[in-house]
């Protein structure tokens, strides 16, 4: 009797046929889903902990991390929790409700002692929550009303072991349950659930064939919103490794830049220590230098004492004339000839050519530092 939309009487003869079958309600195929591709809410309850002091933990990995999708357990904290085994168990709250499991998850011993899947061989157990003792451990699976895995399958110390779930139906629910049991701080294990899945509750739909249109429209909405939500998160996840990488590859160019401050530094201090040393050796230098010269200035240049005779002829070497120093200057600044010597008692004659020569040899020795005589 809808006659404002002609849209709504374009299905298919098949569609009416199938309303007309169901009374008027159709429920819609599902498909096999897996946790990991869900929104989870992951909550612990310690069953039983006779220390006060143990401190039962969990830690969950989310699909995109290097692990997958994984739940780690830690149920003893002491150093030993033997004849006081403590039990936890981690509910995994899905954003729908499902009727049945199929599929499988991996269990792995994380610790060096490795975790106990019943170390005695005892049979599976058939209830949550049902103690071990001794030096005992267990792994178990289901949900809060079925348990589907009791346990003692792989018994002590096992390594990484895929426990395989056969499809079943369960009572229906939102909550996956994992329950376990360690006597050992180092006996602690991963759960995997990348391989596990649940078959969700169907959706009803009533009426007319354009509300379940409108279901499966709404469904592929929220399948696509939570596809881009998977790959932004991706994204981030993407970025932040890029952003620890870039940190970490600063911090190795601040090492490296201080490496060369210091190795600047110790370069610095033994230029300056050259310096020093350097400036200490030019001051030595200095030092002698003004010694040499000192040396060289009280060397008095003379000559013997030459007595001229008393005939005014050439002056002999044991006459007592004297010619000082500015007398043998002006002597060495007059012409090659004979230079008239006057004396105490007597005057004589002194060859000047002969005598520049004479002067001159000795200065020669005297700046070769030899003995001039």
């Amino acid at each position: 009797n809808d006659t404002t939309s002609t849209t709504r009487f374009k299905m298919s003869s098949l569609s009416v046929v199938l309303v007309v079958l169901v009374g008027l309600t159709l429920t819609t195929a599902q498909d096999w889903v897996s946790p990991c591709d869900t929104k989870m809410q992951l909550k612990m309850t310690v069953i039983r902990n006779d220390n006060e002091l143990n401190k039962p933990s969990f830690k969950f990995s989310a699909k995109n991390s290097a692990l997958g999708c994984a739940i780690f357990f830690k149920p003893c904290s002491l150093d030993s929790c033997t004849n006081q085994v403590p039990g936890m168990q981690v509910e995994v709250k899905l954003p729908f409700k499902f009727k049945a499991i199929k599929g499988s998850f991996i269990q792995e011993s994380t610790g060096s002692n490795k975790a106990d899947d019943c170390l005695y061989g005892e049979e599976p157990h058939t209830a949550w929550a049902q103690a071990v003792k001794g030096h005992d451990g267990a792994v178990l699976f289901g949900t809060l009303k079925n348990l589907l895995y009791g346990g003692c399958k792989f018994g002590a110390n096992f390594g990484k072991v895929i426990n395989h779930i056969q499809q079943a139906d369960v009572a229906e629910t939102d909550t996956l349950l994992f329950e376990t049991w360690q006597s050992v701080p180092d006996e602690t294990f991963v759960i995997l659930m990348n391989e596990l899945r649940v078959l969700p509750l169907a959706s009803t739909t009533t009426r007319t064939t354009t509300t379940l249109t409108q279901t499966d429209t709404t469904h592929t909405f929220n399948r696509h919103i939570q596809d881009k939500l998977s790959t932004v998160e991706q994204s981030l996840q993407d970025e932040i490794e890029t952003l620890d990488t870039a940190v970490k590859d600063l911090e190795t160019q601040l090492k490296t830049s201080e490496n060369e401050r210091l190795k600047a530094n110790e370069m610095i201090a033994r230029l300056n220590e050259s310096l020093t040393k350097a400036q200490m050796d030019i001051e030595g230098l200095v030092d002698k230098i003004t010694l040499i010269e000192s040396e060289l200035s009280t060397k008095v240049e003379k000559v013997d004492p030459m007595p001229a005779p008393t005939d005014g002829g050439a002056c002999t070497s044991d006459s007592d004339a004297t010619v000082s120093a500015a007398g043998l200057d002006l002597a060495l600044g007059m012409p090659c000839g004979a230079l008239q010597v006057e004396t105490k008692s007597n005057k004589c004659s002194v060859d000047l050519c002969a005598m520049q020569n004479d002067i001159t040899y000795i200065q020669q020795a005297l700046q070769k530092d030899e003995d001039p005589s």
